[in-house]
């Protein structure tokens, strides 16, 4: 990927069902969300080479977002209402459960070491998705100007937030920092979003150079991009990266009764 010394290590839950990654901290430990085999959603943390599923009490799905090196994981879950919202997970095991201000779907999807999460809301029947960063109780609005749904995913200890938006016909990676945002687009891309980010600035996400062409993972770092196919895949994307440039994704390699099926994965590189 970066170089050759790179491992790539697929992450297995021993279940029958699709593996997502979404958060990868400084020690390795991976959280994401698990479709079983009945396509409902559980969320996972795994960790050399070991995992389990995580289900919020009482809820009818569940999701992980992120995790940072404290091991503080933020989450989703949806309820017999169908409503969803966001929770921090203790590593304890303990649950402290949050909702943008009159939203009916609230959804964490990253964490960083100073426990601010980022996430999208939604008003109930709303086909409009708008962002949001929390730090303790207080929320602020992540939305890109003119975008018609923004979907921030993850937020460095600068406080910088990595995400994508739909401008009314395609998606776009963006970046935002202290307010400013800019686009953020895989050189050149009909489809881009910018899954990850860390402290030194290294982002990583997925593209489609054309509407019909395979999609691929990339890596940002110094000022290049670099592209990244999984293995015999037809569609990789990166979704998240630590301090120190470990990298998670899944990929799409065939199918399986009808459904396309892949692996979820970890690559280390040192």
């Amino acid at each position: 990927m970066r170089n050759p010394s790179c491992v790539t290590t697929v992450i297995d839950l021993h279940a029958d069902g699709t593996v997502g990654p979404s958060g990868v901290n400084a020690v390795g430990t991976v959280v994401g969300s698990f479709q079983d085999a009945n396509f409902s959603l559980h969320g996972f943390i795994w960790s050399n080479g070991t995992g389990q599923l995580y289900d919020y009490p009482g809820a009818t799905q569940t999701t992980l977002g992120g995790v940072n090196d404290a091991g503080l994981s933020a989450g989703s879950y949806v309820n017999s209402d169908g409503a969803s919202f966001g929770f921090i997970l203790q590593k304890n095991g303990q649950t402290v459960q949050f909702s943008f201000p009159g939203a009916f779907n609230t959804f964490a999807t990253g964490i960083n070491n100073k426990g601010a999460v980022v996430g999208t809301w939604a008003a109930f029947q709303s086909d409009t998705v708008a962002g949001f960063k929390k730090s303790g109780k207080t929320f602020k609005s992540v939305q890109f100007p003119g975008a018609v749904s923004t979907f921030p995913r993850s937020i460095n200890d600068a406080g910088v937030v990595a995400g994508s938006y739909f401008d009314g016909s395609t998606m776009h990676g963006f970046i935002e920092s202290k307010g400013v945002y800019t686009t953020f687009d895989f050189p050149p891309s009909t489809y881009s979003q910018a899954s990850g980010i860390n402290n030194a600035g290294e982002i990583v996400g997925g593209f489609r150079r054309t509407e019909t062409a395979h999609g691929k993972g990339f890596i940002y770092l110094n000022g290049k991009f670099t592209s990244y196919r999984y293995p015999k895949a037809s569609f990789t994307e990166l979704t998240a990266l630590n301090s120190l440039g470990d990298v998670v994704g899944d990929a799409v390699t065939g199918r399986k009764n009808g459904f396309l099926i892949g692996p979820g994965f970890l690559i280390t590189c040192r």
